[in-house]
């Protein structure tokens, strides 16, 4: 996977086997980080020409409403704008992440297709479903690491 961008509170790499974008909250953050990370993931999806997005919000902790908010009335448009086309949040049971994620996405108003998962090869088997990468179908492909 190539890196295109990274900080101590997030990392966001590019999956060329399936032309995903790799989203992992590596820590909570303030609002403004949070914010910069996910205007930076539209430009990377601009620049990748990908609108598929996996987010791992393992570390992200707890969204304020004013973030999810944001998210819902702000960056949402953006992202269906850079080509945000189908999602899939990897959220652990039980963790903070799970409310604020699921509450943000229930905000919007033009819903992509949206998965949430457990783990990250169910986020990639369903990501994959159908998606055609030059001649082949993809079924299920995981990070490069």
């Amino acid at each position: 996977m190539r890196i295109f961008f990274e900080e101590d509170y997030i990392t966001i790499q590019y999956n060329e086997t399936n032309c995903t974008l790799v989203t992992t909250f590596i820590k909570p953050s303030l609002s403004k980080e949070f914010r910069e990370g996910m205007l930076v993931l539209i430009g990377a999806m601009q620049h990748f020409k990908t609108g598929r997005v996996i987010f791992d919000t393992s570390g992200l902790g707890a969204l304020f409403l004013e973030d999810q908010l944001w998210i819902a009335e702000y960056w949402y448009e953006l992202a269906i704008s850079a080509g945000y086309e189908k999602v899939a949040f990897i959220i652990p049971e039980g963790t903070f992440a799970q409310f604020s994620v699921t509450g943000a996405t229930t905000m919007v108003k033009k819903r992509i297709p949206t998965g949430y998962f457990g783990t990250e090869q169910e986020a990639y088997d369903w990501i994959n479903e159908g998606f055609i990468h030059g001649d082949e179908v993809l079924k299920s492909e995981r990070t490069d690491k």
